[in-house]
């Protein structure tokens, strides 16, 4: 079973489900490329055309 919203994969558990995905890699990936932009280059500027 694939769940990405928490209350969706306690649901399923709750069923008896042996096994829930709660994430994905690329969504990890993506939200993981994000905090370190945002750490090391800040906030995004209007102006800036790119990273």
């Amino acid at each position: 079973m694939n769940a990405f919203d928490p209350a969706a994969a306690d649901a399923y558990l709750a069923e008896g489900a042996d096994f829930v995905a709660v994430g994905a890699d690329v969504a990890l990936l993506a939200r993981s490329s994000e905090a370190l932009a945002s750490r090391f280059i800040g906030a995004p500027d209007e102006n800036r055309a790119s990273y």
